[in-house]
């Protein structure tokens, strides 16, 4: 008897398809999970490292800043211009009409360092700080040579013909908002550049700082002009300061620095806070006070200024995906404003 022998093979069943194909699933999602949570991970990093190098470069830069704070500046201030008819100075805006902040002149004088309590924005509930602060800028040599001439009003001066190559300079020469310390024998007074040509600067009214004002009674450049008629000035040479500002734009949360009344330039992006508070020394009475947010703007305390504490706070630029909030982060400095504190006790 003849016999055909078949071999009979089965395939999968659809229950052993369905576990299998969901095992599967389970293994790729897991795989798939692991990846995301690196690039989540990696992204998270990548934010952290961000926000701390926004605050170091932040501080490094206003630390520099307020580390010289009052250099080759007078030691009591300038007086700006005073009287009754005069306009209060307006540290904030520049030559483009654009004001970017509230002013924080609280009187008519420019010191090495104005604190700026809760004048800037007020972000997440928080009033954000401002400080103004001037030192001498030595790029731009004028002193080396006295002035050539000053007119009556004081809106312009013409420098001597050595001089001139210095102001043209592309690099480090004058610059429509720029702001001269102007001083002789009858003291000293600042003015707003707005005009250079050839071996005469102006420093007409109207000027975005409010500093020139050649009309008013005292404390422009006329102020500093020998008494009687006709108008004559002493010998008088000129040197270029940086008035350097720090304040948090609200519209685009940058840390922002303007020097003069040139448009402000940013350091940093994503800053929620900046907090400035000021360590004082009164000589007088040999007494220390530390971390007062608020001073008055007056030269006896303003000049006891010692330490200033910063501290600034940013953000992620985008919320983190797990927690599904920002990343924050601060940082604080104190720098020491040890020009302030100089006082030549020998001479």
């Amino acid at each position: 008897m003849e016999r055909t022998l078949y071999q009979q093979r089965s395939g999968f069943s659809l229950v052993e398809m369905m576990v299998a194909v969901t095992l599967t699933l389970l293994i790729l999602g897991g795989v798939i999970s692991l990846f995301q949570q690196g690039i989540n991970t990696g992204a998270m990093t990548t934010q952290r490292t961000e926000m701390q190098q926004n605050a170091r470069v932040a501080l490094n830069l206003m630390a520099q800043d307020l580390s010289i704070a009052g250099t080759g500046f007078p030691l009591g201030g300038i007086q700006l211009p005073t009287g009754s008819d005069s306009q209060r100075p307006r540290y904030g805006c520049d030559i483009d009409g654009q004001c970017n902040i509230a002013q924080n002149a609280q009187d008519d004088w420019l010191y090495g360092i104005t604190p700026g309590h809760g004048l800037g924005p007020t972000i997440n509930g928080t009033a954000t700080d401002v400080v103004t602060l001037v030192y001498r800028d030595p790029s731009l040599p004028l002193d080396r040579n006295v002035l050539v001439s000053i007119s009556n009003p004081g809106d312009s001066i013409q420098v001597n013909a050595g001089d001139v190559s210095l102001i043209a300079d592309v690099a480090h020469g004058l610059k429509n908002g720029d702001v001269l310390v102007l001083c002789n024998a009858n003291g000293c007074a600042a003015g707003s550049v707005t005009g250079v040509s050839s071996d005469t600067i102006q420093f007409g009214a109207n000027d975005p700082l409010n500093f020139n004002q050649p009309g008013v009674g005292g404390g422009n450049i006329a102020s500093i002009a020998n008494s009687g008629s006709p108008v004559s000035y002493p010998p008088t040479s000129a040197y270029r300061v940086l008035i350097t500002r720090y304040y948090i734009d609200s519209t685009t949360s940058r840390l922002m620095r303007q020097v003069n009344a040139l448009p402000p330039a940013p350091v940093a992006e994503n800053v929620e806070n900046l907090q400035i508070t000021y360590d004082t020394f009164d000589d007088a009475t040999l007494t220390a006070t530390a971390n007062l947010s608020s001073l008055p703007n007056t030269y006896g305390v303003l000049n006891q200024i010692r330490k200033i504490n910063v501290t600034i706070s940013v953000r992620a630029p985008v919320q983190d995906t797990f927690k599904a909030q920002y990343e924050r982060f601060s940082l604080k400095t104190s720098v020491s404003a040890r020009n302030l504190a100089f006082r030549d006790r020998y001479s």
